[in-house]
């Protein structure tokens, strides 16, 4: 299979249509829940690297783990708001220059998340 760089923009334009049609309440709902998780992974992890930062110990493990929470950061700030907005709509609707960036931290985000927690388990 032979690598198209518009695939991407492609992806963007198409419009899919939700599954389903969302009522107004519900689409309220998986707003908010959404919203939390995303919030709630922000400052988690700004927590975990305020802890780890000023932990006087320098060990491979903290820096893995400093560098896991970077990463979900990313992942919660960067990738989440753009994947359930283009669920919950059916459609890309943000500007198209948008789409490729996001899909890049998002593989970015869990590339770094999955090669992070196996030098973890390697280091143990």
């Amino acid at each position: 299979m032979d690598y198209d760089p518009s695939d991407s923009v492609r992806i963007c334009s198409e419009e899919n249509g939700p599954q389903e049609e969302f009522t107004p309440t519900i689409r309220l709902i998986i707003i908010f829940v959404y919203s939390i998780t995303s919030i709630s992974a922000f400052i988690g992890n700004i927590i975990v690297i305020i802890v780890y930062a000023n932990n006087y110990r320098k060990t491979k493990l903290r820096a893995f783990l400093i560098n896991l929470s970077i990463a979900d950061i990313l992942n919660g700030c960067l990738c989440i708001p753009f994947g359930y907005t283009e669920d919950l709509y059916g459609k890309w609707t943000f500007p198209l220059i948008i789409c490729p960036i996001a899909q890049f931290f998002q593989y970015l985000s869990v590339f770094v998340t999955a090669l992070t927690l196996t030098l973890i388990s390697i280091e143990r």
